[in-house]
């Protein structure tokens, strides 16, 4: 008959070792359904936020929200700007779009095009706007972030390629009542309809990258 101690000490010893497991597991990057992340991906959704369906209508798309994957000590994160600029890992990211969908693009001959020390340039680049709030006004600025703002700069920055085209803010569909009420909420003055504006479907559109997933 097994003693009580033995059996308290093998019960331990397999609670250990699973948490173990766990923890191993947890620090290894995604996989989701075949997906398996590239630093330097980018990740576009739905956004579930307030001003989701605005963006919607204005860009004329349901790309709404973007962001970069980098790979930190075996953990994928999603870099991005939604107030604060910040990273999270990316199954939060994709839990906080609708239905979950989301999409990857990645730049064509990556492995050749961004090298490791792209990377840390990238994330030196986010480190100097880590915490800044969201730009609710779209301003083409360092003090405050839209999600397409921040993956622009952070290549451009981080690598010397730009991605994505720019347009001007009256460029948009303005016209439509959800889009003005967010407009005369958020904009006192009114906006500027010159202001250069890289939106997240012109990103996606951007004919250097290449879709390697979606859920759409």
């Amino acid at each position: 008959m097994v003693s009580p101690m033995v059996w308290i000490r093998a019960v331990s010893l397999v609670i250990v070792a699973s948490l173990l497991t766990v923890a191993s597991a947890k620090d290894r990057p995604v996989q989701i359904e075949g997906y398996v992340p590239h630093s330097g991906d980018i990740v576009f959704q739905t956004s579930a936020s307030q001003l989701g369906p605005a963006i919607e209508i204005a860009t004329g798309s349901k790309i709404t929200h973007c962001g970069i994957v980098l790979i930190d000590s075996d953990t994928t994160f999603v870099y991005e700007a939604v107030g604060p600029v910040r990273k999270i890992t990316l199954e939060e990211w994709i839990t906080r779009g609708v239905e979950n969908k989301f999409a990857v693009k990645r730049l064509n001959a990556a492995d050749s095009t961004l090298l490791p020390e792209a990377f840390d340039k990238m994330r030196a680049v986010f480190a100097k706007y880590l915490g800044l709030e969201y730009d609710i006004q779209f301003k083409w600025s360092d003090d405050r972030f839209y999600c397409s703002e921040l993956v622009y700069k952070m290549f451009k920055e981080g690598a010397d390629i730009e991605i994505g085209e720019f347009a001007r803010f009256g460029d948009f569909k303005l016209d439509d009542p959800l889009v003005r009420f967010w407009i005369e909420k958020y904009f006192p003055d009114g906006p500027n309809m010159k202001e250069k504006v890289v939106s997240p479907i012109s990103i996606y559109n951007d004919t250097t990258l290449v879709t390697v997933h979606s859920t759409y």
